[in-house]
This record gives structure tokens, sequence and C-alpha cells, in this order.
């Protein structure tokens, strides 16, 4: 990434505590939570805690519901870059989306390949073209969206990307998968996953395609760096947090460095290990940061959001960096996955 400077210039999203980027934003900072008890499924006649967005609440697997959700998040962040219209501004726009995978259980051949449908009837609506990029990596996968983005636009394919991730985890054969395995939160296992529902999305160029077409920059995009367990590692077993040092370390490196970045955003689900993780990680890598840095992590007040977080992390930072309060400094954000795979991202204010 050192050839080019990426930027974000319009950020979107659709949470349980909000149908756009500002109102979403706005509950996170006073702490407001809507993870509330789903009907659709119970554990000993107990409803499972959930945080689903207020407009579905579908029992239903993911990729019948992804494009409704992300719709709004798509529309808001390329209209805040002022992209919104294919046929004036001309330009070059991908986009890539982040979701879950296909193998999920509950996801049938036939819902899957009516959302690739009706996933290209909207990008064409958008702009007009077919250049949609899908990345099943889940919580990671909007970290590697994002630099597959970066390529395109340091490589001279496309003008601008959109990076967007949608994530419903509420459909009841996959909670049963998740009972089951013992993973789900229930009252008698307080360490479990809180399953989530959202989207998120947010626009990507060059710092210098956004000052050509005189676009406002939320942020810079300063590193992304990816790394991955060893074979055989697992959620069950001792982790000794060395694929997600790696990527701190490696992400920190780069200028302007650790001293310059006070919040640190991670996809926490509920699950202890991940906590653990990060307890392992923190004095390996983060001996840096100044004094005071905080931890964000939003499981508590809208679920896991599994592959929209990273996107969601992104456009969360970016919306803090345009307060006119907002307290100095870059945001880390931190993602992992059951299969190992670790990313880490740093964003600066403009």
């Amino acid at each position: 990434m050192a050839e080019h400077t990426f930027v974000v210039t319009g950020v979107g999203m659709y949470t349980p505590v909000g149908a756009r980027a500002p109102a979403t934003c706005a509950a996170l900072r006073a702490g407001i939570s809507r993870v509330r008890p789903w009907p659709h499924f119970s554990f000993g006649d107990e409803p499972v805690n959930v945080g689903a967005v207020a407009a579905d609440g579908r029992d239903a697997s993911w990729c019948e519901k992804a494009v409704p959700i992300t719709r709004g998040p798509i529309y808001e962040a390329l209209w805040q870059a002022g992209l919104y219209s294919y046929d004036w501004h001309g330009r070059r726009v991908g986009l890539y989306f982040s979701t879950p995978p296909r193998r999920r259980t509950g996801v049938l051949p036939e819902f899957y390949s009516d959302f690739g449908a009706y996933l290209g009837d909207l990008w064409d609506e958008l702009a007009g073209n077919d250049q949609i990029y899908r990345v099943e990596h889940a919580h990671v996968g909007g970290a590697v969206a994002l630099a597959a983005a970066c390529e395109a636009l340091a490589t001279g394919e496309l003008d601008a990307a959109v990076v967007a991730g949608f994530e419903s985890a509420l459909d009841s054969p996959y909670l049963d998968e998740l009972l089951a395995q013992g993973r789900l939160h229930t009252a008698d296992r307080s360490g479990g996953i809180i399953p989530g529902e959202g989207a998120a999305a947010f626009v990507l160029e060059t710092a210098a395609g956004a000052r050509g077409r005189q676009a406002a920059a939320l942020a810079q995009v300063v590193a992304v760096a990816l790394e991955q367990e060893a074979a055989g590692w697992s959620p069950s077993l001792p982790s000794q947090a060395g694929a997600l040092s790696r990527a701190l370390q490696t992400a920190l490196a780069v200028p302007p460095g650790a001293s310059e970045y006070r919040r640190l955003m991670v996809d926490h689900t509920g699950e202890r290990w991940r906590v653990r993780e990060w307890a392992l990680a923190e004095p390996r890598a983060l001996g840096g940061l100044p004094l005071g840095w905080q931890l964000w992590h939003p499981v508590d007040c809208v679920g896991d959001l599994g592959a929209a977080f990273v996107p969601f992390a992104v456009a969360w930072a970016a919306t803090e960096f345009t307060r006119r309060d907002a307290e100095p400094g870059g945001t880390i954000v931190g993602a992992m996955n059951d299969a190992g795979e670790r990313a880490v991202l740093t964003l600066m204010p403009r």
C-alpha cells in the first residue's frame, strides 16, 4: 500500500440500533443495546437473546435477507461519497461483498442462487456493471475484501470500490447447530455467541482520485495485515495468539506507528476464546499504544456482526473521526474467524 494512499469517502450502516450510520454511531456512543429475546428460537422454554434489525426479524437463512438489508447501507455510502448515480459520474465502481459462507447450515442452493441474482440486479442499478467480488471469510471477510479493493484501485482496474458486509445468524437451523456445539449464549452458558444481524458499507478510493473529484475524505486506511494460525487450530484448542500478534505488529510497524492509535475495535462475539486470545496478544503487540487507549466491542449493543464486522468497524471509525469533539488519534480494527485467519487494519483521521 506504500505507492498509494487509500481513503474512505462514504459510509453506510443498518444495525439493530440504527437504520443509518449517524444513528447507529450515536447509539453505540451512548451504550444503547438492542439485544433482545428472539421469539423464533428458544432453549429450555427461554428465548435466545439476539441483535435483530427492526425492519426484518425473519427466521430465514442469511442469503434470503442479505440484499434487502444491505441495499440501504450501500445507497447511503454512495450518496455520502457523491457517487450515487453512475450515469453522470461515469466512473468504474466495483462491489466487494463480505458474506457468511454459502455452506452454512440452512442455506439452500436455490436461495443462494437467488441472492446472487438479486445482488447483480442491485449493482447493475447502482453502478451499471457486474463487477461484484464476493468474499466468504466470516469475520475477516471485510479485511480480505478491503485488501482486494486496494489492489484493484492501485492497478487502475477501478476508480472506486464499495466494500460491504452482511451478517444474519437468525436462522433456526444454524442456531440449532451452534446450540449443539455448545457455542450459543444461553441462560446457563454465559460464554457463547450472541447472534446478530446487520449490514455496513464504505466507499474506498485513492486519495488522488478523491481530490480529483473534490470528495471529502473521512478516514485514511494506513495498513491491512492478514495472518493465518497454524493448521489444526480450532476455537476449542488453547491459543498462543501467534497469528494475531504478528498481524498487529505488522500493521503497527507502518508509520505513524503504535503511539498514534487510541482505540481498538474488536469482533468479540461472546465466546471466551476470543477474549483470551486478545489478552495474550496485548502485551506482545500493543505495548506501544499511549496510556488511556480504549477498547471498543459492539457485541453488547448489536450482537455478533460476523461477516459485516470489518465494514461496520471502518464505517464506525470514519464517522467518529468526523465529529467536532472527536478525540485525536487513530483506530485499530481486529478480526478473527474459526478457520484461524486473523486480520488487523489501521485507520487515521484525515
